[in-house]
Formats: C-alpha cells, structure tokens, sequence
C-alpha cells in the first residue's frame, strides 16, 4: 500500500487546490488506470448485509483488491483510505443503510473554506474540518464526478442513519494485522496523466466558475483566492485561476500584481514584468509594485529600466533604501 501511494504521488506534477485534495484526486485516478472497478459481491453484496447484524461480510484487504482489479463498494472505500491514510491524509468512512462510501480529510481550514474556491455545495462539515467525500463505486468514471456524486449521496440521505466512523479511531478497537510481505507489481500505465488532467480540468471550472460569481457579487476580494493558492504552493493552479479572472474582466492592480508573483515564482521573468507593469499602470503610486519591477529587472540585468523605475520609488517612497 505504501509503496503504491508513494509510487503515485511521484508521477503528479501538477497541484490543485492543495496537496491533499491532489493526493485524492492521484490516487482515484491511479485505481481508475490500473483498471480498479466495482463489482458486486455475488456472495456477501453490502446492501443486502449492511443492513442485518446476524449476517458477517468479508472484505478485502486493500493489496487484495488491487491485485483482483474489483471490489464491492466496502472493498473499495478500504483501498482508497488505505492509499490516504499511508499519505497521513485522515479518511472517514461514511455508512448509511445499503451503502458505504468515503470522506477525506481536505486540508482546508473550515475558516478558509471560501478563499480555496470550495463552498458547502460540495464539502462535507464535520467534527471542525471540511472533508470531500468520494463515490468509490464510479471508478469508470473521473474523480470529480466521483467527488460530485459523493457529496450528492450524503445529502440525500442526511434523513437516514448516517454513522460518520473515523478510520484511525476505528483502529483503535481494531487492530490492523500483521500480514506477510506479498510482492505486487506497481505498473500505472501512461492513461494515468490523462486521467489526471482531465480531472484538473473539470475540478478547476467548477472552481473558477464559483470564484468569478463570489468575486461579481462582491462577497470576497480575488486576491485572496490567488493568495490561498500561493500559500498552498499551487502555483500552476493560480495562473490558471488569475488568467482565468482577467480574462473575464476581473482586472485590479492586486490582481495583476499577483499574477505577475506566480509569474515570477516560475522564474517566467518576462511575463512577470509585463504584469507588474500592467500593475503598475493602476495603482502608479504604490511602492511594493514598483520594487517587484526593480527585483525583475536587476535579476534579468535590464539596467536602464533599472535606473528609470528607482528614480520613479525614490519619488513616491523615498523612505525606501535598500535597493
């Protein structure tokens, strides 16, 4: 299990909101391209034992399930928090009459729930942290969906007998055993990449959709989302959500400037500079801009622009020394 999640987490290059919602997403999409699916036990389907307390369902362990390929939904909830938890990424199994499904711990500060792009149409509250649950019988298809589904199947069946059973608190009255070492081989075929972005790409819609109505009706200021994402290391992730504002006239000297930051942390100087001087060009009078123009263009060497913008800060900050 160890050795699977880490060899998945290696092959990502690209972060999403955060590392934990893209360690879920890799994971899912890993099972999906290694041809994972959900099958129906003939013998001891979950709905039917779920529900009575005289009947014993077995369940796989997780290395059995991804060297059979199929599982029940049981079956599958234990790979898929098994993969989570070897990430030290907390897992919840969520169980209502005739189903099981999963909820991963997000990362994301119940206080900061807005600023990530995420909101409760599709986050789960629970015990003070916001967890995103997973259909894990939708492997045949991607992970958003199955993250939509997920969220869409607690909801309606909030009126049930919903048991929230956190798994390390599970582990506590049952002890994991102590298997012998089984050898399996670890092959993620090249599908897994493409699986991977088309997730990105659909997660991020949704997200940059929601961003631009919050941001229209003037809920919550865009930098805030581009500073969540900068404080999460998605860099990736906040370009295409900067772009994606100015490109539907979300267009503010803040905007602009942290655009040009992403721009800068991918050592991308030249686009950097044209955006801090876009920035600029907005807010003319504000020194912090002016000195991340004077730090782009000392580091590409551009010394007349150099000298033309110190005279311009010694003029509207001359408070500012250390050049």
């Amino acid at each position: 299990i160890v050795d699977f999640s880490r060899a998945v987490i290696k092959r990502v290059k690209q972060k999403i909101i955060n590392s934990n919602i893209t360690a879920a997403l890799a994971v899912f999409e890993a099972m999906r391209a290694m041809g994972v699916s959900y099958q129906r036990d003939p013998t001891s389907p979950y709905d039917v034992y779920s529900e009575n307390i005289n009947q014993i369902d077995y369940i796989q362990f997780g290395r059995d399930t991804i060297r059979r390929k199929t599982g029940d939904c049981d079956d599958l909830v234990v790979l898929f928090s098994s993969l989570m938890e070897s990430l030290g990424i907390e897992t919840v199994a969520v169980d209502y009459p005739g189903h099981i499904l999963i909820m991963f711990n997000s990362g994301i500060e119940p206080g900061d729930l807005l600023k990530s792009g995420l909101g409760e149409n599709n986050t789960i509250i629970y015990d003070n942290a916001v967890w995103i649950p997973v259909e894990m019988t939708l492997l045949t298809d991607n992970f958003y969906k199955a993250w939509q589904k997920g969220w869409k199947n607690i909801k309606e069946n909030q009126a049930k007998n919903i048991k929230y059973v956190k798994i390390k608190k599970a582990w506590e009255r049952y002890k994991p055993p102590t298997l012998l070492e089984m050898k399996l081989a670890i092959d993620i075929p090249q599908t897994f990449e493409n699986f991977i972005n088309g997730s990105i790409v659909d997660i991020s819609k949704q997200r940059n959709d929601s961003v631009l109505a919050l941001v229209n009706k003037k809920i919550i200021e865009p930098e805030k989302f581009l500073y969540y994402l900068y404080k999460e290391d998605a860099v990736d992730d906040g370009l295409s959500l900067s772009i994606y504002l100015i490109e539907n006239n979300i267009i503010t000297a803040a905007v602009l400037n942290d655009t040009a930051n992403l721009y800068f942390i991918k050592k991308n100087y030249k686009e950097a500079l044209r955006f801090y001087k876009r920035a600029a060009e907005l807010d003319e009078k504000n020194p912090f801009i002016i000195l991340n123009i004077l730090r782009v263009l000392k580091i590409t060497k551009n010394d007349a622009e150099y000298k033309t913008y110190r005279l311009k800060i010694e003029k509207i900050a001359p408070f500012i020394k250390d050049l």
